[in-house]
């Protein structure tokens, strides 16, 4: 992320040093983001379309009734939450049994990520014993676009901020992670209590650290806050394991997105650790650089003194 975002700004600069004209400098500000939406919104209305509907599940046994129904905890926790996007998929009909309400109705996958804002779409990708929501297909389809939108956007000549964008591409590919790990090993059961831990909505939590402690090097912080979006204890082991990966990896390839932007934009910057500068003349004798000197070192050994007689009164 951090790679292609820097170079999209260093092809955007070297487009605005061609263009001589003030007028058109700021013309091509204002007409990227402009762009930038006419694309979003272009993809947002018509790829739902391109997926076929997903009909509702869950565990009802009755014959007489679709087996694909909407938040039925009759035997089965497994469900599809109520607040999906049908966009043109048919809604079907509803059925009331003991107080549940069960339906035969289908929504769209892409649209349910696609039509909220960011903070409802990582909601859904966080939600828990959801199995059934979202495919392997429309995840990728949306990874790649929103990561591709992502990189153009943030460094545009507009107010966009990363956090969110972040959060939501990492959720994409955990939550994708955690559908391969349900097609592998099955979805747990009374029988197959072992596989418990197996839930696309916690893995897409821990891919949203991950990407997120990735792009920024965050750790404690990071650690902390995705902790307190959880208030679950027991995702502190794997929220720190998955952020320290992510940043030793990120160092071994680049720099932080921040700091790439610094250099990029030559803005004075000072490095965590003291830079060391070795001479030919005093290989033996140490180093030149004033970080590694202290203000004794730069100070007069021997200071002269003068004594100064002043009256009482004249003070």
């Amino acid at each position: 992320f951090t790679f292609v975002n820097v170079k999209i700004a260093r092809w955007r600069r070297s487009l605005l040093k061609k263009v001589k004209s003030p007028c058109g400098a700021a013309t091509l500000k204002i007409l990227e983001p402009i762009i930038i939406i006419i694309l979003m919104v272009t993809v947002t209305v018509f790829l739902p379309k391109a997926f076929p509907c997903t009909k509702f599940e869950c565990g009802y046994p009755d014959p007489n009734i679709s087996p694909r129904c909407l938040n039925s905890p009759l035997t089965n926790p497994l469900h599809t939450e109520s607040n999906v996007s049908h966009y043109t998929c048919p809604k079907g009909e509803s059925l009331t049994v003991n107080g549940t309400v069960l339906s035969n109705g289908s929504f769209s996958e892409v649209a349910t990520l696609l039509f909220v804002t960011g903070e409802e779409a990582i909601k859904h990708l966080f939600s828990r014993q959801t199995q059934l929501e979202f495919g392997a297909a429309s995840l990728v389809v949306v990874l790649v676009i929103y990561f591709a939108l992502s990189c153009w956007t943030a460094g545009t000549f507009i107010s966009s901020g990363l956090v969110v964008p972040m959060l939501f591409i990492g959720a994409l590919y955990g939550r994708l992670i955690g559908v391969a790990m349900v097609a592998a090993f099955g979805v747990h059961s009374k029988t197959t209590i072992l596989w418990a831990w197996i839930d696309p909505g916690a893995f897409a939590l821990i891919g949203a650290a991950s990407f997120f402690g990735g792009v920024s090097r965050l750790t404690v912080s990071l650690t902390v806050i995705m902790l307190e979006i959880t208030n679950d204890v027991q995702f502190l082991l794997p929220i720190m394991v998955a952020i320290m990966v992510a940043k030793w990896t990120g160092d071994f390839i680049t720099h932080p997105i921040y700091h790439a932007l610094l250099e990029m934009k030559c803005i004075p910057f000072l490095d965590a650790e003291p830079v060391i500068i070795h001479t030919e003349k005093k290989k033996s004798s140490g180093v030149v650089n004033l970080e590694l000197y202290c203000a004794e070192d730069a100070m007069t050994k021997l200071c002269p003194c003068t004594s100064v007689f002043v009256s009482w009164p004249k003070l």
